[in-house]
This record gives C-alpha cells, sequence and structure tokens, in this order.
C-alpha cells in the first residue's frame, strides 16, 4: 500500500491536471488535508479521483472547502483591532479615499469586524474593502454576512476587548437564530474570487490585511506573497499578518507593532 507522501503526490498531479488547482505551494498541514479527505471521500487511487473530478462538477468545489481552512471569528484576536484603532487608523482617517485589501478572507467575520471598526471611526463612508478568497462557497457566505449565533457572547467579548465604542448588536440583526450583518456595513465591501498566489484586486491600497494565510504556504511561496502584496501598498501604508507569522521585511517595511504584526511600508 502507499505511503500517504505518495499517495498526495498522485493526488495534487490528478487534481491540478483535472482542475487546475496547484497544491505545490502550499505546506505539510495542507497535505495531510488533503489525504483526510480522500479517505473520507472513500477515494484510494488517482483513477478514482480523476473520474470524480470528471463525472461530478460539485466536486470541485467540495474538495477545495474540504483542504482549505475556515477557521475565523468576529473580531478574532481583539488585541489586533485595537492596535488598528489607536496605530493605523488615525493615519487613514486623513484619506478622503482609503482603499483596503483582505486577503483570504475566508468567510467574512474578519470583514465585518474591521468595517464595524471603520464605522466607528466615522471611516466606513470614506472606505471600500476588497475582500478575496479562493473558495467560491466561503465567498459566498461572506457576502451574505449571515452567520450561526451560538458564538454572540464570544463576539461580544471580542468587540469590547478591541476597544468598541458602542454594543455589538448595533451591527446586526437576529433572525431565525443567525445573526444578519447590517446592510449599511456591505455598501463599502466587494467580494472577490482570486487566487492569492497569482492575482489581486486592481489599484494600490492604504492597507492590506493578510492574516493567518502566510503559514499555509511553504517559505518560497511566502516570499512571493509577501513581494506581490508590498508592490499593491502605497508608500506608508500598512500590512498586517496573522500574530503567529512572521515575514522578512527586505527594507521593505518597518514594524509598527511587534506583537500584532503590523507594518509600514517605507520607500
Amino acid at each position: 500500500m502507499k505511503n500517504s507522501i505518495s499517495l498526495f503526490e498522485e493526488y495534487k498531479e490528478t487534481i491540478q491536471k483535472y482542475s487546475g488547482f496547484d497544491f505545490s505551494p502550499y505546506s505539510d498541514s495542507i497535505n495531510h488535508r488533503l489525504v483526510n479527505f480522500m479517505e473520507t471521500e472513500r477515494i484510494g487511487s488517482a483513477v478514482e479521483l480523476k473520474h470524480k473530478l470528471n463525472s461530478d462538477s460539485l466536486f470541485h468545489v467540495k474538495l477545495l472547502e474540504g483542504v482549505t481552512v475556515r477557521y475565523t471569528e468576529v473580531f478574532r484576536d481583539p488585541g489586533f483591532y485595537l492596535a488598528l484603532r489607536n496605530q493605523v487608523l488615525p493615519y487613514l482617517s486623513t484619506f478622503s479615499d482609503i482603499r483596503i485589501w483582505i486577503a483570504g478572507c475566508s468567510t467574512g467575520e474578519e470583514v465585518y469586524s474591521l468595517a464595524i471598526l471603520l464605522q466607528e471611526c466615522d471611516m466606513l463612508k470614506n472606505s471600500t474593502i476588497y475582500a478575496t478568497d479562493i473558495n467560491p462557497d466561503s465567498l459566498a457566505i461572506a457576502e451574505r454576512g449571515v452567520y450561526q449565533s451560538t458564538r454572540i457572547r464570544e463576539y461580544t467579548v471580542n468587540y469590547s476587548m478591541a476597544g468598541g465604542r458602542s454594543y455589538l448588536g448595533k451591527y446586526y440583526s437576529l433572525k431565525n437564530n443567525m445573526i444578519v450583518m447590517n446592510d449599511e456595513l456591505k455598501k463599502s465591501l466587494k467580494f472577490i474570487k482570486s487566487d492569492l498566489l497569482k492575482e489581486q484586486p486592481e489599484g494600490t491600497f492604504n492597507l492590506v490585511l493578510c492574516r493567518n494565510v502566510l503559514f499555509y504556504f511553504t517559505g518560497e511561496f511566502q516570499e512571493n506573497v509577501i513581494n506581490r502584496v508590498a508592490d499593491t501598498i502605497r508608500n506608508y501604508g500598512y500590512f498586517a499578518t496573522g500574530v503567529s507569522e512572521t515575514i522578512n521585511s527586505k527594507n521593505i517595511f518597518t514594524g509598527i507593532d511587534q506583537e500584532q504584526k503590523i507594518y509600514r511600508k517605507v520607500i
């Protein structure tokens, strides 16, 4: 019986050939998720995988859903949003047109968190947030802005720790036991399907968030993403990664908050 590494290589080649999705940039954590997904789907060979890809159009989405990670929450890492509020937004508020890119937005909780933050600083009306992700199903959830209400208490605590100036319930309604984000927040949001390794929204940005995304790539492709992102950021604009991620700034970025991993582009 083939080991999981050789199985992964066969799966990877088959997926790239018949779906166009390339797994080679991704770290070992994705390899394990892919093999586990195949076991769950009872696919035991590349031949079976090829047949499934060719015969079931919905399987492509299910595959992407099964191997990509969608863990996120409203105001996740509240200290990060507090740092944004205090150290970044005062500068961004001097612009009449604020452009923000959230790369790897998943199901959108981070997007709405930032929109709430901007609203409370009277900046949302002057802002456009471009939220991108490779997973169309995640993007569809993000665009709807409808979430399970089971974590309201946790989200409310996060909001408070992030320096919330009002109450979180002001920004959503409850319908059929679901959180529905207010339409006022959605007016400044643009959701776009995009592969971070190959493309990005047009134009340049005052702020780019690429949080909890980089560690899914190998070192070479992490550098590729950072360089691509750097090219889109305006001089004196900001870049943020996840708190467990580090970057090699190469004299492009200056650390603003090392704990919260917020950097500024200074050339």
